[in-house]
């Protein structure tokens, strides 16, 4: 997913990170990754889902971080 995303192609990265996602899901580094990129494309409200998601999973700071600056508890 981090290639295509320094290609610019979020399409390819978010289908990649949900597919990694569907292969362990409480693997948080695709979650954080997606999260991320949703953030990139302005998709705050999805950002903030993914970013709960992954905190339920695992005490992730770099996750409460984003999570507290975008406005979500």
């Amino acid at each position: 997913g981090l290639c295509f995303v320094e290609r610019g192609s979020y399409a390819l990265a978010a289908q990649h990170y949900r597919a990694a996602i569907a292969l362990d899901a409480r693997d948080i580094n695709p979650l954080f990754n997606l999260a991320q990129l949703h953030e990139r494309e302005g998709r705050l409200a999805l950002a903030r889902q993914t970013y709960a998601k992954l905190l339920a999973i695992e005490s992730f700071p770099p996750a409460r971080e984003r999570l507290t600056a975008l406005g979500g508890r």
